[in-house]
């Protein structure tokens, strides 16, 4: 735990599991629900220290409550403790003016954060698309077990040096394993059933604004282009250039986050993936894309696009919070 819970499954609208992979209802296809992974809540620890002029950091997990262990905030919305969030095991599809995550299907694209809020939101009151704090919750989970930042070689390089996109459900016989090729560029990826985390298409993140490299976050009620209210400003200012993350931000209360303050790394370096900012109201894509070699992976995020911006290289995925 919390692994052993990560669980593809069959989600109905009203947030329910219907089905389990391995059960004998459980569907790809979405005639049995949306195809999402369970993720179960979780406390973490995490410090930043000074050893002879170096920084380290450590990350600790625990599957209950710990002194000195927080419950991690993908798990608290609006002040209420979650069980569980699910996210979608596919990149997003519309279809009926609703976003799936099913197999077999080409994911959609070319639409901003925005519409690509409202088709998720379609749903019902549970639903949303992919956030920041989910995502820093499957980047912690995935540091932690295979200790190394580099996804790329833990896992597999994804779809990310291909010359098409794929279809989604390249890896749906492997249900709940993680599954990719490092030496194969053309091959998806999928980590504990989460297919495309990273490769194929970017997704849009919800739940962060940038200003001016300065991020934003908030668990709930989601808009772009807000920098008040229940969106709080983080503690530290991202990395002002492009380039491969050699140092994250990092205070007490921003101790689960994995965003640049320092892009002077490689790829075979550090954080080993790339960081795209900007100045300006901005939003989040993540993940890196079909054609983006080294530079996608578990820790790629691109702070580049305005609310109004869309693109054939991004997509979104489902998020459901009961």
């Amino acid at each position: 735990y919390p692994w052993s819970e990560m669980k593809r499954c069959n989600l109905d609208d009203s947030g329910n599991v219907l089905a389990y992979f391995g059960d004998p209802t459980y569907k790809d296809d979405g005639s049995n629900g949306q195809v999402m992974v369970q993720i179960p809540k979780f406390w973490y620890k995490s410090e930043m220290v000074n050893e002879g002029g170096q920084k380290k950091y450590r990350w600790w997990i625990a599957d209950n409550e710990v002194d000195g262990f927080k419950l991690h905030p993908a798990f608290i919305r609006n002040g209420v403790v979650k069980d569980y969030v699910y996210i979608g095991a596919y990149e997003g599809y519309e279809s009926g003016g609703k976003l799936h995550s099913i197999a077999g299907v080409m994911p959609t694209t070319s639409k901003t954060i925005v519409q690509f809020r409202d088709l998720a939101q379609a749903r019902g009151s549970k639903w949303f698309q992919q956030d920041f704090l989910t995502t820093c919750a499957i980047e912690l989970l995935y540091l932690i077990e295979y200790a190394h930042f580099d996804s790329q070689t833990k896992i597999g390089q994804g779809i990310t040096d291909d010359s098409v996109y794929h279809q989604t459900g390249e890896t749906a016989q492997y249900g709940n394993q993680s599954f990719g090729d490092p030496n194969s560029a053309t091959v998806a990826m999928s980590y504990r059933g989460i297919e495309n985390f990273y490769g194929n298409f970017f997704n849009w993140v919800d739940g962060i604004n940038i200003n001016d490299h300065r991020a934003y976050v908030a668990d709930q009620n989601f808009e772009s282009d807000k920098f008040d209210g229940h969106y709080r400003q983080v503690g530290f200012t991202n990395a002002t250039s492009n380039g491969y993350v050699k140092d994250i931000g990092w205070t007490s209360q921003d101790d689960f986050m994995f965003l640049a303050i320092d892009s002077d790394g490689s790829d075979s370096s550090y954080l080993h993936d790339y960081y795209w900012q900007n100045s300006g109201a901005l939003v989040a894509r993540f993940g890196g894309y079909q054609s983006h070699r080294s530079n996608a992976g578990a820790f790629c995020w691109h702070f580049v696009n305005s609310s109004s911006d869309s693109g054939s290289s991004i997509g979104a995925r489902l998020l459901c919070v009961p």
